[in-house]
């Protein structure tokens, strides 16, 4: 048994084939919108439903999702004048969540951080799967994707939270400019929260929709229900509480104070100008295995996912061994004449006797503790702001680059730190 799940992203067509069998995602699908929603959608179900006889699965439910009551109307219209049977269309809100419950990433998740980070700025929402809802998106626009930029977008994330009064388990990364290899820290440092890159985003409302049509399938023949095992009847059980005391309200957790988040967005500026530089020549493990693409129309692109998993094998070639130099032939010793020792003979001096001077002794008097002003041992001084660059390598005999480069990380580090004190001291 298997559905197939349907939804509009980024100007195509995106199709997955669910096998409630195996529980996985066995074909997808990309059609362009060349011609229309109304060319693309009829092609893009021909195709999954040509798709699954070929692995001998029968479709028995179709998910559609929408993202307003406009598409809804536009996308019932199609599906009735193009006679499409077995359609249930879905918001996508419900379909995310019901992405979301069956993802094995966010599986002991109550509450996920969505943060999409796409080609025009960011957008975050929060969903909650015990309320089923998915809040408001708040955006920004970002210009570039420097450290700097990144770490200016926490405040909003930290906004979102605030607003729900809720905290949340984890962070979903989607979008095209999601594979910024900074982004995945920056946020885990920013929200102190675990961040999963979420790979194929395009194809996560239609998963959701397919895993939702499995609830509208519809019911077989007496026949089969005839070959089911007889349900055993429960009685229902009725529970008494044990106290009759009003539960006491959860309190919302405050708003971030202002402060508390600009400095919060320096420190970010901060560690992704240095910290990350460092972390930027580690290998990147978020990469992905593409899946391969089955054509069957020149505007049409499937991709087979179940020859997924193909790997190949590197061949390391064992270092040359290295060569020591020769050892030294042993030094010949030379004789040493040593010269006869001549005695010295010294003559006596006598020391001049001590002068003693006539005269009076100067006696220093302490400064009574009284005439110091309070403030006169204390000098005051200004920590200047750190520069968002990495810090200079001082070049010192007998050390290694890692070294002088560690050393001029822990300087950095260490100014840094002290700026912030005297930034929140002083406000």
């Amino acid at each position: 048994m298997a559905t197939i799940g349907l939804s509009v992203e980024s100007g195509a067509m995106y199709a997955v084939l669910f096998d409630q069998g195996t529980d996985a995602v066995v074909a997808n699908r990309m059609t362009a919108l060349d011609g229309g929603v109304a060319t693309a959608l009829p092609a893009a179900v021909d195709g999954m439903r040509a798709a699954a006889r070929r692995r001998k699965l029968d479709v028995d439910a179709v998910g559609l999702v929408y993202s307003s009551d406009s598409e809804r109307d536009e996308l019932k219209s199609i599906v009735d004048y193009g006679s499409i049977a077995d359609v249930s269309l879905f918001p996508a809100s419900s379909a995310f969540l019901g992405w979301l419950a069956r993802s094995s990433e966010f599986a002991d998740a109550e509450r996920v951080l969505l943060y999409y980070m796409g080609d025009a700025g960011v957008s975050i929402s929060l969903a909650d799967a015990a309320t089923s809802t998915v809040s408001t998106a708040k955006t920004a626009a970002l210009d570039s994707m420097s450290p700097e930029k990144i770490g200016s977008t926490v405040p909003l994330a930290w906004e979102v939270l605030d607003e729900a009064g809720v905290k949340a388990n984890s962070v979903a990364l989607f979008g095209d400019r999601s594979g910024n290899r900074d982004l995945v820290d920056i946020l885990a440092l920013g929200l102190g929260l675990p961040v999963v890159r979420v790979a194929d985003a395009d194809q996560v409302a239609a998963l959701g929709a397919a895993v939702l049509a499995v609830d509208k399938v519809p019911a077989k023949t007496a026949k089969v229900v005839e070959a089911l095992p007889p349900v055993v009847s429960v009685e229902p059980v009725t529970i008494v509480p044990t106290s009759t005391d009003p539960v006491p309200p959860v309190e919302a957790r405050g708003a971030q104070p202002r402060k508390k988040l600009i400095l919060t967005a320096a420190l970010l500026a901060a560690v992704l100008s240095g910290g990350v530089a460092l972390a930027s020549t580690l290998p990147d493990d978020g990469a992905t295995t593409a899946a391969p693409t089955e054509t069957s129309a020149p505007a049409v692109t499937e991709v087979d996912t179940s020859l997924a998993g193909a790997t190949s094998s590197v061949v390391i070639a064992a270092p040359p061994e290295t060569q020591l130099p020769p050892a030294p032939a042993p030094a010949v010793e030379q004789p040493v004449f040593v010269e006869p020792e001549v005695p010295v003979t010294w003559e006596s001096v006598q020391a001049p006797a001590p002068v003693v001077r006539q005269g009076t002794v100067e006696t220093l008097s302490p400064i009574p503790a009284q005439a110091i002003p309070p403030n006169a041992a204390v000098v005051p001084t200004t920590v200047d702001a750190p520069q968002f660059t990495i810090p200079p390598v001082i070049p010192e005999a007998g050390k290694s680059q890692e070294q002088l480069e560690q050393e001029a990380w822990d300087r950095h580090w260490q100014h840094t730190a002290q700026w912030l004190e005297q930034e929140i001291a002083g406000n």
